[in-house]
């Protein structure tokens, strides 16, 4: 099996994003995948919270 490659969202701290779209967020137990079925995702930028479209977190 073939391993993803994550980078690092910038800008936003603890999530990282593959090149199928897929996001992850850091927490206390190791690496979370999160449900991106509507295309969007609840981030904290700057320690305010927003909601971001996949593409945009780029």
């Amino acid at each position: 099996m073939e391993e993803k490659e994550w980078l690092t969202v910038p800008g936003v701290d603890g999530y990282e994003i593959n090149h199928e779209m897929e996001v992850r967020r850091m927490t206390r137990n190791g690496w979370k995948t999160i449900n991106t079925l509507q295309g969007y995702v609840n981030v904290r930028i700057k320690d305010k919270k927003t909601r971001r479209s996949v593409p945009r977190l780029l």
